[in-house]
């Protein structure tokens, strides 16, 4: 689950953006308008935005949902000799 896709946000928005956006979604899905039964939509905004608004818990989340899209297939390795990068600092300074 990606917190800014449950509140309809992205990562670059601002956490004003992101409050508006949680509180249309809290007051559209909060179980007084639901019959009184808290719906998994309405816990899902609450964790989102419990991580989301503090800047610290925000950088961590960004930080590991980076780490979740970069897969072994959209990660380059290779190998470099340390001669092979002084003589490229040389050669580029």
């Amino acid at each position: 689950m990606d917190y800014y896709e449950v509140l309809g946000c992205t990562r670059d928005e601002d956490i004003l953006t992101i409050k508006r956006r949680y509180q249309e979604l809290l007051l559209k899905h909060h179980p007084d308008k639901n019959g009184g039964a808290q719906s998994s939509e309405y816990l899902d905004i609450r964790s989102a935005w419990k991580t989301l608004s503090f800047p610290v818990s925000r950088k961590l989340y960004d930080a590991e949902l980076s780490n979740r899209e970069l897969s072994q297939d959209s990660t380059l390795w290779c190998e470099l000799r340390l001669e092979e990068l002084r003589e490229t600092f040389l050669l580029f300074s």
